[in-house]
């Protein structure tokens, strides 16, 4: 039993905690010879006015995963002199997605007696700029010539004339050329961590990505096929459009980017239907000079 008071038979009967952390006791207080109910409520030290302690990061950096930035995880500790479990709660929390550019992460910590603490950090996480700059360090000197460092160059100034498109292009022709010295020039593991760096960069300005695709409806325009694609094409100037054709298969560079859902773009090769009806007339044209020079 715990005392309440000074008169003997005081005592706690149970005790629970609130809600809020403080401690709640009910028992019997014995006065003028009669048993009394009690309820006390444990507000804590009235001497506690110390706040609690936070430790913070200094500065978290993160590189973005995708346009609309990067999951982060942070770790926060609070202690208190007196209190030993001290709450603290952070705005945005951890493991939050922040966007591309500097966060200010706010934290208030507060201990049983009330007092509070506040503190703040940044969270910056790296757009492709910044990626492409890191990539472009990362293969100076690395490989045979200079042919990666060159296509980083050529990415950056790209991005720099808002040429997304070709920026992304450029990146692909490096994702490309990478593997031919992966073990050669260039240790393996350092190819490896180039690749993933490279193709982190393409998500994050949402390049368009090469898949195969059933031939789709060309009897109309801004169709949903069944691959979820949003077709954009024309019948009278098909060969111009959107598909490319390959070995009667359709591919298209897909993306989504586009607020309307994926959109396809693309080129168009010479053996698709063009090439089809063009190499035919060039070699009946080539036939008709022959023709004319031994006539």
């Amino acid at each position: 039993m715990t005392d309440l008071g000074s008169a003997s038979g005081d005592a706690a009967n149970a005790v629970a905690i609130d809600a809020d952390g403080k401690i709640v006791v009910g028992g019997s207080i014995f006065g003028g010879g009669s048993g009394d109910f009690a309820l006390v409520r444990y507000l804590g030290d009235p001497s506690d006015t110390a706040p609690p302690t936070i430790t913070i990061p200094f500065a978290v950096t993160a590189n973005a995963t995708s346009p609309t930035g990067a999951i982060v995880t942070y770790v926060v500790t609070v202690t208190d002199d007196v209190d030993p479990n001290p709450i603290v709660a952070c705005a945005p929390p951890s493991g939050s997605t922040f966007p591309i550019g500097a966060t200010t992460v706010n934290c208030t910590a507060t201990d049983a007696a009330g007092n509070q603490a506040t503190a703040s950090f940044t969270v910056r996480v790296k757009g492709a700029t910044e990626q492409l700059a890191d990539l472009l360090t990362a293969v100076t000197g690395v490989g045979s010539g200079t042919s990666l460092a060159d296509k980083v160059r050529q990415a950056q100034a790209s991005l720099s004339a808002h040429d997304v498109a070709d920026a992304c292009a450029t990146i692909d022709t490096f994702i490309a050329q990478v593997p031919a010295q992966s073990g050669k020039s260039i240790p393996a593991g350092t190819a490896t961590h180039l690749i993933a760096d490279a193709t982190r960069i393409k998500s994050v300005l949402a390049c368009w990505t090469d898949r195969a695709l059933a031939e789709p409806d060309k009897s109309r325009r801004g169709f949903a096929d069944d691959n979820g694609v949003t077709v954009e094409s024309h019948p009278r100037r098909f060969a111009f459009s959107s598909w490319v054709l390959t070995r009667r298969r359709w591919r298209a560079r897909v993306g989504s980017s586009s607020p309307a859902g994926l959109r396809v773009r693309g080129t168009w090769h010479l053996w698709g239907n063009f090439g089809l009806i063009a190499v035919p007339l060039l070699g009946i044209f080539l036939l008709l000079k022959v023709w004319k020079i031994l006539s």
